[in-house]
Formats: C-alpha cells, structure tokens, sequence
C-alpha cells in the first residue's frame, strides 16, 4: 500500500505521488493534499544538513531578485503614494540587500530572517518576528521554505500587516521534474497551489490578488487607499527602461536617504565602539566618537551639494 500522510497546511489527507532523493542522500517522498490540492515532502529532517551544506549557492538568482523587486517595487510604491515613513518589512530577508536597496529608495524597511543574519541591512534588522508591527510585509521565495506551512504563515497573519507581497512558484500538477522541486539543495519542501494560497488568506480575512510576478495578500479590513491604487497595477508590472533610470539615477548619485542611513551607522557605530571599551580605552574610542562626527556632517554636505546640482568641491567650508 502506498504511503500517505497528512497535509501540514489544512490537514486534509494526501497521497503518495513521487519520490526523489535530497542531498544525494536522503529518500523523500512527495504527497498531494486532497483538500487544498498542496504538494509536500516528507516531514524534512534534513534541513539543517541542507542549510548548513550551503545549497543556496545553486540559486544564481540570489543578487538578481533583489534588484528586479526593487526595481517594480520602488517605482510602484512611489507612483501610487506609499509613504516612505510607513512601517515595511521583508520576512525572509537573506542577505539584506532587498531591505538596503528599498531603504536607497526611501522605504523604511527592516528585515527578518531566522537562518541568516542580514549582512546588508545589519543595523536594519528585527530579531523577532511581531516586536514591531509592520504596515507591509514582503516575503520573496520564502514560503516553499516552510517545513510547518500551517504554523508559520498564522504566525506571519498575526502581525495584521495591511499587504503581505510574496513570490513562489504555485503547484500545477508539474510532475516530478518540475525544476522547482530542486531536491539537491533540499531547501524546497512545500509547494502551494492557488486554492491553498486563496484558502490562507479568507483564513485571516485577506483578498488574494495572484500577480504576473507576485502574490498580493491584501487585508479586507481598515485598507489604505495606497494600498488599493497600488493593487491596480502592480499585479502585471513589467520593468520598463523608464523605471531603471528612475529609480537607480538618484540612488547612484548619493540621495538624501543614504546619507541619513549613513549618518545613522556612524553614530551607532560610535556608541557601541565606546560601550565595548575597556575603561582604560574608552577615553580613545570617545576620542573616535567625536572624530567622525565631522564625517557625518561632510555626508550632509555632499548631499545637499548634490540635490541642489552644485560642484561640491567648489563649496567654501
């Protein structure tokens, strides 16, 4: 008799479909739900093999999503209002880049992630999830992760965000080829259909928008009108030419958003580099402290020099 097992999403029964082999090692078989048509591995005991083994490095598109998110976030955001002061998270986050670039933009962004500590938003980052509530929350190849699918997207609902932004590739009944599987890295171990995605979100009181690149979980309840406009055309944005010169000319030209997120880094730097001191050296790293706020004035400068197009070399002191 085949084997059968319980779905970990809506609990309905599912049934044996395929199997394959993760990390070279490791037999798994994959199960179909009967209620919300999910695939699913076998319970996954391997995952800190697989996330310790560095499989990861298989995903080539690991830089390249963070820039394309930016990109159609950035100029949708912007177009349809979002403010730039609201509360943004990306659950999720990896290496940090997406929550650095968004804050390149403006967007005050932190992000979240359990397995790695964020290298590029390190002073940008939430250790726990729901300390600080979030107004939208990003989630970008995030939810094929889950191991507990059922337990962790409740526990992403809870915080109440009014959009939830994700991207996975949706079970079609691709078979056991299907490259998305990628039983290599090990990584990969729940695969949601539409249904599913539809059944999370009334769940929670939520409207599920399904995107040409995203997934849009908008809250039915007290939703901003930003939210709505940005619903309007988001769904099927394509990157345009116009886009990548809008939104990647201020940033490379040092905008004001980056000096103040510099300015910000200088100071805590300080002030942790003077907590850290032994008491015989804490007279230098005040010494130090005071040093680099002349730096933080320098950035102040250069910005203002730059949003107003002047030569900032021509500057008197």
């Amino acid at each position: 008799m085949p084997p059968t097992s319980l779905c970990r999403l809506c609990y309905a029964p599912a049934t044996h479909q395929f199997q394959h082999t993760i990390l070279a090692r490791h037999r798994a078989d994959y199960f179909a739900c009967t209620g919300c048509g999910s695939l699913q591995t076998t319970l996954p005991h391997w995952l800190d093999e697989a996330y310790g083994f560095g499989g990861s490095t298989l995903d080539v598109g690991t830089a390249l999503r963070p820039l394309q998110n930016w990109l159609l976030l950035a100029t949708a955001f912007t177009a349809c209002g979002l403010p730039r002061t609201a509360r943004y998270l990306d659950f999720g986050g990896n290496t940090g880049l997406f929550t650095q670039l968004m804050r390149y933009s403006g967007y005050n962004f932190a992000c979240f992630d359990r397995f790695v500590k964020p290298f590029f938003a390190d002073y940008h980052h939430v250790t726990k999830l729901g300390d600080t509530p979030s107004d939208v929350i990003t989630a970008f190849e995030v939810f094929e992760h889950f191991s507990e699918p059922r337990r962790e997207l409740d526990a992403l609902f809870a915080t109440r965000p009014a959009l939830v932004i994700s991207s996975t590739q949706l079970w079609q009944n691709q078979g056991p080829d299907w490259d998305y599987l990628a039983p290599a890295c090990g990584q990969h171990v729940f695969f949601y259909t539409e249904a599913a995605l539809q059944n999370v979100a009334a769940r929670h009181g939520y409207a599920l928008i399904v995107g040409r690149h995203f997934q849009f979980f908008a809250r039915n309840a007290d939703r901003p009108a930003a939210i709505d406009k940005l619903l309007s055309c988001l769904p099927q944005a394509e990157i345009s030419d116009q886009d990548i010169v809008s939104v990647v000319g201020p940033v490379v030209r040092f905008n004001e958003y980056i000096a103040q997120d510099s300015a910000q880094a200088v100071e805590r730097f300080a002030r942790e580099l003077t907590s850290r001191a032994e008491p015989s050296l804490r007279q230098m790293a005040e010494e130090v402290q005071r040093a680099v706020r002349p730096m933080i004035r320098l950035l102040a400068k250069k910005v203002a020099c730059r949003i107003q197009k002047q030569p900032f070399f021509c500057q008197k002191n």
